[in-house]
C-alpha cells in the first residue's frame, strides 16, 4: 500500500510517500482504496500548522478522496443504500453536475500538486491521481 503522510510540519518535505502493510479495519471503520483526491485549503493549512484543530505527525493529509471500499470492520450501522447513490447519482447527471478541475497530478508528484495548489491562483480542484 502506498500512502503520502506528514513527518512534521511547514514545509513540502513534510509529505514522505510511503509503502506499507495494508491494516486492517477496527470496529466502525472501512478501508477505502482511494483513486484520486483533491487538495483543499484544509490540506494545506494541516500541512502548515495552521489549522485550527491539533494535527499529528502520521496523518494523512487528505480531505477530499474518491475511491472503493476494500474492507469493512462496521457491524449494524450503515450509511446509505445502492438506492441512495442511484439516486445521487441520477441527480448529479440530470443537472450535469460536473467538477472544475485545474491541474491533475500523478500519485509520485504529490508534492508537486501541494506546491501548485498553495499558489492560491487556482480556478477549480488539484487533483492527485491513485497509484
Amino acid at each position: 500500500m502506498q500512502t503520502c503522510r506528514l513527518r512534521g510540519f511547514g514545509s513540502l518535505d513534510a509529505i514522505i510517500r510511503e509503502e506499507g502493510e495494508l491494516p486492517a479495519p477496527w470496529a466502525h471503520e472501512i478501508i477505502v482504496r482511494i483513486r484520486a483526491t483533491s487538495l483543499n485549503r484544509r490540506d494545506a493549512m494541516i500541512l502548515h500548522g495552521t489549522y485550527p484543530l491539533p494535527s499529528r505527525a502520521g496523518v494523512v493529509p487528505l480531505s477530499d478522496g474518491a475511491g472503493e471500499v476494500t474492507a469493512v470492520g462496521i457491524s449494524r450501522q450503515f450509511v446509505g443504500s445502492r438506492t441512495d447513490l442511484e439516486t445521487m447519482v441520477d441527480a448529479i447527471e440530470a443537472n450535469r453536475l460536473r467538477p472544475i478541475i485545474d491541474r491533475t497530478f500523478p500519485f509520485h508528484d504529490a508534492r508537486k500538486a501541494y506546491a501548485y495548489a498553495e499558489r492560491g491562483d487556482l480556478f477549480g480542484k488539484v487533483v492527485i491521481e491513485g497509484a
